[in-house]
């Protein structure tokens, strides 16, 4: 199935799970989502990290291909 058709609300919870996959963590929010032609989505999730004395905010920018909803990349913002 062509994901573009599944429209970003799909998309993004791709690349939410994938990053809950590899971070472990469940505060995660959707903070930008852009489909980049017919080619690429790019998402853009943050979530919180938390220690003993503090806690930290993170961004990852995924880039996941419109037609196989795979994940290419994962960056920092």
């Amino acid at each position: 199935m062509d994901m573009v058709n599944l429209g970003a609300k799909q998309i993004a919870q791709k690349a939410a799970e994938y990053l809950q996959e590899l971070k472990n963590v469940s505060d995660i929010s959707l903070e930008e989502i852009e489909l980049v032609g017919e080619g690429y989505w790019l998402v853009t999730l943050s979530y919180t990290s938390y220690n003993i004395l503090d806690s930290k905010e993170h961004w990852k920018v995924f880039k996941i291909d419109a037609s196989t909803g795979e994940v290419l990349s994962m960056k920092s913002k």
